[in-house]
């Protein structure tokens, strides 16, 4: 959901920039920028779960996902938080491995 004008400006330029990598450029460099993509990806679906841990931490994210799963299945919102980590860490040693080939 686009909720403001940053968001619809991000969602156009990475989008025409999709379009022209994939248009304008040979198969070496669309390989190297889906890559570079992968890997961004990757890399970025870590640093959530840290985020909502050191919010936690300091008594914040009473709503959270975390928080919001242990209300509805009786779970502790710690095991969420852990759950979160191991799923974002897994994916990217999987992804990574999978990325260089090993």
């Amino acid at each position: 959901m686009i909720r403001n004008a940053y968001g619809a400006m991000s969602l156009l330029v990475t989008g025409g920039t999709f379009v022209l990598v994939s248009w304008l450029t040979g198969p070496q460099v669309q390989a190297a920028f889906a890559y570079a993509v992968v890997w961004f990806l990757l890399l970025g679906g870590v640093r959530p779960a840290f985020e909502l841990q050191a919010k936690r931490s300091r008594g914040g994210a009473g709503d959270s996902d975390a928080d919001q799963l242990s209300r509805l299945t009786h779970v502790p919102p710690g095991l969420w938080l852990f759950l979160f980590h191991a799923v974002s860490l897994c994916s990217l040693l999987g992804g990574g491995r999978w990325l260089l080939g090993l």
